[in-house]
């Protein structure tokens, strides 16, 4: 597994894409079976999640985590994401803490739903949010969007 840890480094947009192009350059993903990325507690917003997104992307290498939370994600950020879990495995996504609205997650919902990466074997998807439990709306948006998409061997449980 190939570690990229860039926590806690005071990164925003501009050193995101910066990191991103050296990254290219640089790192050796060839032979790493899984990616592990942790970019959380930074100042990444939709251009620098749109970089990281892509450049995860052209790897094509499945991304056991992907921690993003307490950054300044909103919903372009959000749309970056959901092309990325379209087309590669992303067995962990840590959001909580940024600007992503009920829209942009369920951009993201809808392209785990529809993508060809996940198995159509896992019986049941769990979604959760931080939010106060008495935010109905936003329950019934989120879980609303995935079972218009889900696939018939899928439950949502909310």
């Amino acid at each position: 597994m190939l570690e990229i840890r860039l926590q806690h480094r005071g990164l925003d947009d501009r050193w995101t894409k910066e990191w991103c192009g050296w990254a290219r350059r640089n790192l050796r993903t060839k032979g790493a079976r899984m990616l592990d990325v942790d970019a959380s507690w930074n100042s990444i917003g939709d251009a620098g999640c749109k970089a990281l997104s892509n450049f995860l992307r052209e790897i094509g290498q499945p991304v056991q985590s992907l921690k993003l939370l307490n950054n300044h994600i909103g919903s372009d950020g959000a749309s970056a994401l959901a092309c990325l879990v379209n087309k590669v495995a992303v067995h962990e996504l840590h959001l909580s803490h940024n600007r992503i609205g009920p829209d942009g997650m369920v951009r993201i919902l809808k392209s785990l739903a529809v993508s060809p990466t996940y198995p159509l074997d896992v019986p049941d998807v769990t979604l959760t949010s931080s939010r106060s439990h008495d935010d109905k709306e936003l329950q019934e948006m989120l879980c609303g969007g995935m079972r218009q998409t889900s696939r018939p061997r899928h439950r949502v449980l909310c």
